[in-house]
């Protein structure tokens, strides 16, 4: 019986599928090669906003951008970073006065993720946001309710004084 076993090319072929698996195992662990990968969409958060908000200052213009990054690194760490677990950030705290502002970009990855085991490959230049700040302005504006029709039986009309309040840059709130 073992000679018929033996003899047969199934044997071979379930320990050939078996020796790719246990070769694919060993580089996917052991060897893990570098790669690059671009995470794009990466969105920039600003930091110190309060601080900004504090000095009747606004971000006007480019509040909202996302950067794209190239990374190279091992397979098992590249498999962690991911637009979610990247962050992008930008402090604003020491900002004291309206203008057009480019800063670099701060880079952080996940906590599991040794930043020493990391290559960016983007450059510099691809690492710099641009945006406005703008003084901010407050205006609050009366709103006075006009009713229309009859009131139903048994009800009455009441009007609350209401203000709406509107925050922008300066040049925007021009409400009469």
């Amino acid at each position: 019986m073992w000679n018929k076993i033996k003899n047969s090319k199934w044997l071979y072929v379930l320990l050939s599928i078996l020796m790719a698996v246990i070769l694919w195992a060993y580089v996917v662990k052991e060897a893990d090669p570098d790669l690059t990968k671009d995470v794009a969409g990466i969105p920039v958060t600003f930091t110190g906003t309060g601080i900004l908000n504090s000095r009747n200052l606004i971000v006007t213009e480019g509040g909202e951008q996302s950067l794209t990054l190239n990374i190279s690194a091992k397979s098992a760490t590249l498999n962690k970073l991911s637009r979610d677990t990247i962050s992008l950030t930008v402090d604003l705290s020491n900002i004291v006065e309206p203008g057009t502002f480019r800063r670099i970009v701060n880079v952080s990855y996940p906590q599991n993720v040794n930043q020493g085991d990391i290559s960016l490959n983007t450059e510099l230049d691809g690492l710099y946001i641009e945006f406005t700040v703008s003084k901010k302005e407050t205006k609050e504006v009366p709103v006075y309710v006009e009713f229309s029709g009859s009131i139903a039986k048994g009800y009455q009309a009441g009007v609350k004084k209401l203000k709406v309040k509107f925050e922008g840059r300066t040049l925007e709130i021009d409400i009469q």
